[in-house]
């Protein structure tokens, strides 16, 4: 049994395991393998570690194969890794097929050498049925697999639905907003206003400190609990002060931190405090950064909304949703590739370089 920040999951029972995996990853995983690892944290206790997905086609290459399989293992050793799970996901229009069941067997089969995936922890999903390959589970695999409907009603799946989590139905759907969406007359009031801010930027460097002040303000503002509706020409302002660096990193210290922005635009060394803290951040001011990064990135121009991808993307690294930080990004370098900030995300991204938050948790875990 592992506490979940929701609900006790149980190890033992296959179902909750194979349940809990699309409410992990955010979306419902397609021709994907997932590692779901259990490591130790401190000298009795036990609680999930690394969760990857990596595209099977990804696996088809032998040489990106042996990669990712010493990367992950590596991963598995240096957190104290005690058991691991493997799931293979597999286009659904081939559900059912012995020819499905075999290739699963074959894309795992490198992987279940490791001790720490033995002991009927692999399984197959695969359209509407999900199978155990390796039958050390009875009953949960009979030879037709079993519906994947049951998953549903699991006790993990009622928790996570009870407490507001939802699945995506793929991986792009991550993505829930598009740059130049919202309605017209909306986008141009705040391209208007975005131009007007930006040159009140450059009027020189004593307006540039009291602009940012301002700029700071408007996004306190609109990030307060319950603040209304920002009007077009207040995303402008929002928009702009995106572009202005010192703005920019006070909005994603503010939002991962625990003070407001025009506090983090003043005090540099709360950038240390923010990104140096032990505790996992909390959901509150970072659920609604996100809202009204989503809703000033509907009323950016795509040329302009390089910044405002990059600062959601941080958040959900910042968060611990690689996935989802992974398309975000990939918005902003689609329009600016040379993006600073994007490009340093990016590195860390590729890296596995997790949050300091996660370092924090697990070095305090292993203090006597």
């Amino acid at each position: 049994m592992i506490d979940t920040d929701v609900h006790t999951l149980d190890l033992d029972d296959p179902a909750e395991v194979v349940a809990y995996v699309p409410y992990r990853l955010g979306f419902r995983p397609e021709n994907s393998l997932v590692v779901l690892s259990v490591r130790r944290h401190g000298p009795d206790r036990v609680g999930l570690g690394l969760v990857a997905r990596m595209d099977l086609a990804d696996l088809a290459d032998p040489r990106l194969e042996r990669t990712l399989l010493s990367e992950i293992t590596g991963h598995l050793s240096a957190e104290h890794c005690v058991a691991a799970w493997l799931l293979a996901y597999c286009d659904p229009a081939e559900a059912g097929e012995p020819a499905t069941l075999e290739r699963a067997r074959r894309v795992l089969a490198p992987w279940r050498r490791d001790p720490r995936t033995s002991a009927g922890r692999c399984y197959l999903v695969s359209g509407a049925r999900w199978y155990c390959l390796e039958c050390t589970h009875d009953p949960a695999c009979p030879p037709n697999g079993r519906g994947r409907g049951e998953l549903d009603s699991t006790a993990i799946a009622a928790a996570m639905v009870v407490h507001g989590h939802g699945v995506a139905p793929t991986r792009a759907a991550l993505v829930r907003v598009r740059a130049d969406s919202a309605p017209a007359a909306s986008r141009a009031q705040a391209a208007c206003a975005a131009r007007v801010e930006e040159l009140a930027r450059q009027s020189g460097a004593g307006r540039r400190s009291a602009w940012r002040r301002r700029s700071a303000r408007a996004w306190d503002d609109a990030l307060a609990e319950g603040a209304p509706e920002p009007s077009p020409a207040r995303y402008g302002l929002l928009l702009a002060g995106l572009t202005d660096r010192a703005v920019r990193d006070a909005v994603v210290t503010a939002a991962a931190g625990r003070c407001g922005v025009e506090e983090a635009l003043a005090r540099p060394e709360a950038v240390d405090a923010a990104f140096g803290a032990a505790e996992p951040p909390e959901s509150g001011p970072i659920d609604r950064a996100v809202a009204l990064l989503e809703n000033t990135i509907r009323h950016s121009s795509v040329e302009s909304s390089p910044p405002a991808w990059t600062v959601t993307a941080w958040l959900a690294w910042w968060v611990g949703d690689g996935a989802r930080c992974d398309l975000l990004l990939a918005e902003a370098e689609r329009v600016d590739p040379g993006y600073r900030l994007a490009v340093l995300l990016r590195r860390m991204l590729d890296a596995r370089i997790p949050p300091g938050w996660v370092r924090g948790v697990e070095e305090g875990e292993r203090q006597p």
